[in-house]
């Protein structure tokens, strides 16, 4: 799944530049520490009062607006903080995932569910429900303004309101979070390159940036919006006026209303909007203390100094390195310990820190648990069975074709229904023959079609960024016995659950991991294809190039066992580069030696016997019982031992 572009909103790292110049911890309550020589979490105020000593084992995010996230268990937890002990917050428990509150609003997700955005007051306010008929799959962590950015199935984002109104159509390719009332907003062109507007809060456009800008930055801070041109820096004002900065400058790290923090290649320093410059750029790290004072390294052996903006070290820190932790003070690193001291490095808490976590949000986006699986397999059955009705199993190529010998494109292709497009699903069926010549023209793409070749099979896929595994098992198996199908045993191979569906017409094999599933339909009594699969290409790639002894079926490697590699999925041209001739015949051997098949080969006999997973059942094995992954793998193996 595509994923948002977020802004302003991921986990605060320890640095010593900050890209906004606000106070960032101006809505948080408690952040996360853990006192030196304790193996838990705990929290600690403003103040510097420890504040839940040791009630958390894995490190909680930093408490915003009354509220904090801890991973627990196979899932997220909210709580509410402000008693003596953390009380969970509106029931949620088991979240898959949480975001920040803000606007009097944070988004969840339960698990199975879509997004849901719970009130301060922990009820559910409202779940972002379907938009045009697209399900909306991610949103970000927390509401700027009063609007939250989403993203539909389709990769494009909008904005909804703390009612959950879509309020700004989704027709975006990127988008940040609103700030100081606009936000920057970009669309794909036809050459994939992103053009970007301003836009007001109504998603009225303010003003398009130029082609020629690249954007460091997608929110507005202080009234500016950092741009580049051709490494030249420029401050647009929310009309869209410039302010370039001097040609010396390549780099900022940071601005408030009357300065900016920049860098000339090596070393930092401090200048105004005309470009004068105050502090001389012969810093390590800058950072704003407050709005004319800031925290300066000349190096990491050296003492912090606090400098003002004449260039004068105000004061010194007898700390290496101090991070701005604004209402909650200065964090010094004090050798591998961290402490809270004031701005003339006085510890202003009691107790040290081994640990301490910053992050205000337990992930960069909230993303939807919700698994229409039903749908989803309706909408890839039902083509198959009305292919099947117009086509029984045993239809000429040519007939199920149109009267004309197909080419490969005819015989695989994607299967787009309203009920698939904007899930974030994708479905293909590809038609499978009877003969060889067929199954490799399928496999490999390639127009080398066999006359006589009788509809066989088909084969259905579906894969996504999303899940399929349990839930998509299920759901199958809820349709197929609906339709009078009677359900084999269900067992777990190479990580993905397998069945087998038989009626007296049809057998089907499904087979679901985690985000794709594949179902192979074929007669209840197939015909065996005598020596088609295995043989007549061994013999084939024999002639070119006769066996030599193989040694490793003697004393065969850790890693000679290529079962996972190619039964479980589909081969790149990369996977098989620089693999002898002699590997990738057993390569290719193994998919056959999987399903029992026997060798006339003494060499290859003898190589697979070694495993124990080898049980040889016959020299003849039927072509249906090849995987659509298997059938193409053998296909492109064949085509690199010539």
């Amino acid at each position: 799944m595509k994923k948002l572009i977020l802004c302003g909103l991921a986990a605060l790292a320890l640095t010593s530049c900050s890209n906004s110049g606000t106070e960032p911890f101006e809505n948080v309550d408690l952040i996360p520490v853990k006192l030196s020589g304790s193996t838990n979490w705990s929290m600690v105020d403003a103040d510097g009062n420890i504040v839940y000593e040791d009630e958390f084992k894995e490190p909680p995010t930093a408490s915003v607006n009354g509220v904090f996230t801890v991973k627990e268990n196979d899932g997220y937890t909210l709580y509410r903080n402000g008693g003596k002990s953390p009380e969970i917050f509106g029931k949620c428990e088991g979240l898959k995932n949480a975001g920040v509150m803000a606007d009097g609003r944070i988004p969840v997700t339960f698990p199975e569910e879509r997004i849901t955005v719970m009130d301060d007051s922990g009820e559910k306010k409202f779940t972002l429900d379907p938009y045009s008929g697209q399900e909306i799959t991610a949103c970000f962590p927390a509401y700027a303004d009063g609007l939250l950015g989403v993203q539909l199935a389709d990769g494009k984002g909008g904005y909804v309101d703390t009612d959950g109104k879509m309020v700004i159509k989704p027709e975006y390719d990127r988008l940040s979070a609103f700030r100081e009332g606009l936000a920057v907003v970009g669309k794909k062109t036809d050459d994939g390159n992103v053009k970007y507007s301003v836009i007001d809060k109504s998603g009225e456009v303010q003003f398009k940036l130029k082609d020629s800008y690249g954007v460091d930055d997608l929110q507005y801070h202080f009234g500016y919006l950092l741009v580049n041109n051709d490494s030249r820096y420029i401050m647009l004002d929310k009309k869209g006026e410039e302010t370039k900065l001097p040609a010396k400058v390549k780099g900022v790290y940071g601005y408030n209303a009357k300065y900016i923090i920049f860098s000339d290649g090596d070393d930092k320093g401090v200048m105004n909007f005309e470009g004068e410059i105050l502090v001389r750029a012969k810093y390590s790290s800058v950072e704003f203390l407050d709005e004319d004072l800031f925290l300066a390294h000349k190096s990491n052996d050296d003492e912090t100094e606090i400098v003002n903006a004449t260039g004068e070290t105000v004061a010194k820190l007898d700390y290496k390195r101090v991070y701005n932790l604004y209402k909650f003070g200065l964090l010094a690193r004090d050798g591998g310990s961290y402490v809270l001291v004031d701005r003339e490095g006085k510890s202003t808490c009691k107790e040290e820190f081994s640990d301490i976590n910053l992050a205000e949000s337990s992930s960069a986006y909230v993303e939807s648990d919700f698994f229409d699986a039903n749908s989803i397999v309706t909408a890839m059955m039902q083509p198959a069975e009305e292919f099947l009705k117009n086509h029984p199993f045993g239809t000429s190529a040519e007939d199920v074709n149109g009267g004309r010998q197909p080419s490969y494109m005819d015989c695989s292709y994607s299967i787009d229904m309203d009920r698939v497009s904007g899930t974030g699903y994708s479905i293909s069926m590809a038609q499978v023959y009877n003969t060889q010549a067929a199954a490799y023209a399928y496999g490999m793409g390639e127009y080398e079609w066999d006359p006589s070749a009788e509809l066989s099979g088909l084969r259905i896929n579906v894969s996504t960024d999303k899940e399929w595994g349990k839930r998509g098992n299920e759901a199958i198996a809820k349709y197929l016995t609906s339709k009078k199908f009677k359900a084999g045993h269900t067992f777990e191979e190479y990580g993905a659950l397998k069945t087998t569906y038989t009626s007296d017409d049809c057998r089907i094999e499904v087979s679901c991991s985690e985000k794709s599933c594949s179902v192979d339909i074929f007669p209840a009594a197939g015909t065996v294809v005598e020596e088609v699969v295995e043989e007549e290409v061994e013999e084939e790639v024999e002639e070119e190039a006769p066996v030599e002894e193989v040694e490793v079926a003697e004393a065969p490697a850790a890693g000679s066992d290529y079962r996972s590699m190619v039964c479980n999925r589909r081969l790149t041209a990369a996977d098989l580069q620089g693999k002898s001739k002699k590997e990738l015949r057993l390569m290719r051997n193994t998919i056959y030696a999987v399903h029992g098949r026997k060798f006339r080969s003494a060499d290859l006999d003898k190589y697979f016997r070694q495993f124990s997973w080898y049980k040889p059942v016959g020299y003849d094995i039927p072509a249906k019982s090849l995987s659509a992954t298997e059938m193409a793998n053998a296909a492109l193996i064949a085509k690199y031992e010539k």
